[in-house]
């Protein structure tokens, strides 16, 4: 006999699967699924983790491009985000969490450095992408600094509250890099840079080259993400900003062969409740 709960349990079965595979904590994600043209005003309070639109101080200096960037397995969606004029800028966005209300806060995100308008950084030129503070001024952030290596190359620097890590990484121009930052309630911060275990369910990155600040952040002001540049001419593009709880959060795959399945159970479930029908 099939009663209405066993027939219940057929239908629901494929669904209860599909939600243990989904990423839980995930705080929130941007794919810049946007129509192509200026970024800014576009995205709402009403998108899980943000408190509001990007805002592009130069109006239409960042524009969101159809395709996505990619880094080998990393699932990606919708467009990306470049700039490719002249002119000192600063993008943000407000989010509804601070790193400081997380106990252990993840964040990752693709980006690009192409001077492709000539001269390279020089000096204290720089870019920053990452967290900043309330008042969105100074050197209150946590993220990456890019900066001159004073020989016409570029230097990737773990940013923590204004402070540069010691160590760098070396970035090539038009070269698409995956960045991996941690933060704590200690106000520990890291940085890694192209992880080879994305996908994976491990608890920290693998693989690649990690960066670890020896200062504490004060992860509790941070609340805008921002890509701030300081130099007249320099291009950059983005993709997949990701903040989670988890090291997997931010670093998730397609998983075509999981879906597959789920798709075989969902019809073997349709055919079982047509025969227990008939």
């Amino acid at each position: 006999m099939h009663t209405p709960l066993s027939k219940t349990l057929t239908l629901v079965a494929p669904f209860a699967l599909a939600a243990s595979l989904s990423h839980a904590t995930l705080v929130s994600e941007e794919s810049f699924s946007y129509t192509a043209g200026d970024l800014n005003g576009n995205g709402s309070a009403a998108d899980a983790g943000w408190d509001g639109a990007w805002v592009d101080d130069q109006s239409t200096d960042v524009q969101v491009g159809a395709s996505s960037l990619s880094f080998g397995s990393l699932s990606t969606a919708g467009g990306s985000i470049s700039k490719s004029v002249n002119g000192q800028q600063s993008l943000t966005r407000a989010t509804t969490f601070t790193p400081g209300a997380n106990p252990d806060l993840w964040m990752s995100f693709l980006f690009s450095f192409d001077d492709a308008q000539g001269g390279q950084l020089a000096g204290t030129d720089m870019l920053h992408i990452g967290l900043a503070n309330a008042d969105n001024s100074g050197n209150d952030e946590a993220g990456l600094r890019i900066q001159s290596d004073g020989s016409n190359g570029l230097l990737a620097y773990l940013d923590n509250d204004g402070n540069l890590s010691a160590a760098s990484f070396a970035m090539a121009e038009a070269t698409t890099y995956l960045f991996v930052f941690n933060m704590n309630t200690a106000g520990n911060l890291s940085l890694t840079i192209n992880p080879t275990n994305i996908g994976s369910t491990d608890l920290a990155p693998s693989g690649g080259t990690t960066i670890v600040s020896s200062e504490a952040t004060a992860a509790d002001n941070y609340n805008f993400f921002r890509i701030r540049t300081r130099k007249a001419a320099n291009d950059w593009s983005a993709d997949e900003i990701r903040f989670g709880s988890s090291y997997a959060d931010v670093v998730p795959v397609p998983e075509p062969g999981t879906y597959a399945l789920l798709a075989g159970m969902c019809a073997f479930s349709a055919v079982a409740l047509r025969r227990r029908q008939s």
